[in-house]
């Protein structure tokens, strides 16, 4: 029988656990909070298991929330729907746990807050971090400012319109003035040159050791280039959720739980024996 050699065991070894360490392991923990889909379509939960693979994130009904310390603060990173008939539930929400959301996310926490308003009152809503949402304030295009969101994970367009792509519009003041701004809505477009600057339809940035995105954009499904279940429009909601996700671009989306570390410890250990038992022999 042909002994084994123990160098090309250990490099096999090593590249097994290097491969298992690859694999998705999804240590965020991750929540997706709203009260009803909006505009009736599921295209946030298919954007999220894009993201983060079907049943790696919890759904929650702002209605279920006792309050934020017991139902919320255990989470990395939250999705919180406001369009749509989620508006109203949003608000309430925000009433009662906007102070509390603001610490979460500077003690680390990663937040999308995904507020295309539609049919409550109209007014200014203050969404904490120094933000200030205006609804309505319709923008029939939208303009991509950050380049990632059109490429990073998949690819979308840079410029999309619908009868409004845009519902709301976010302004910032104080601290968040550093904020960077990711789309940008206008009325006009004429196939070369957009006019009619509307606003800021979505901005992020760092807050802390955390990270926001806020958004008043409304659905892919109403976009175009087309939303629904194909690129482009479904792409840059996927993207904009895995930005949320990296803080940015600046974190992995995933890293290996303990027990992958835990694994290629025992690999490497196991190596050691066999070639110190080979060696004493």
């Amino acid at each position: 029988m042909r002994a084994l050699n123990p160098i090309k065991f250990v490099i096999t070894l090593a590249l097994l656990c290097m491969a298992l360490a690859c694999l998705p392991a999804y240590a965020q923990n991750v929540a997706y909070l709203y009260q009803m889909n909006p505009w009736g379509n599921t295209e946030t939960n298919q954007s999220l298991d894009t993201v983060y693979g079907a049943g790696n994130y919890d759904v929650i009904q702002f209605s279920n929330v006792s309050s934020f310390a017991t139902s919320l603060a255990g989470y990395d990173t939250l999705m919180i729907q406001g369009s749509d008939n989620s508006g109203q539930p949003f608000l309430d929400f925000m009433s009662v746990n906007k102070s509390a959301l603001e610490t979460w996310v500077s003690n680390g926490g990663k937040l999308f807050i995904y507020f295309g308003a539609n049919g409550i009152t109209g007014g200014s809503y203050d969404l904490g971090f120094g933000l200030t949402a205006t609804y309505p304030n319709y923008s029939v295009y939208g303009s991509i400012v950050e380049s990632s969101l059109t490429t990073t994970p998949d690819s979308a367009a840079s410029i999309y319109t619908a009868s409004y792509f845009g519902h709301t519009t976010i302004s910032k003041s104080g601290a968040s003035l550093s904020f960077a701004t990711l789309i940008t809505g206008y009325s006009g477009y004429d196939g070369s040159v957009l006019s009619g600057y509307v606003g800021d339809v979505m901005v992020a940035g760092a807050v802390g050791d955390g990270f926001v995105v806020v958004g008043g954009i409304t659905m892919p499904e109403y976009w175009t280039p087309q939303g629904g279940s194909s690129a482009p429009g479904a792409n840059l909601l996927v993207n904009i959720i895995n930005y949320t996700g990296t803080a940015g671009g600046t974190e992995p989306l995933t890293v290996p739980e303990p027990s992958t570390y835990a694994m290629i410890a025992g690999a490497l250990v196991l190596g050691i024996v066999v070639l110190r038992r080979r060696k004493s022999v």
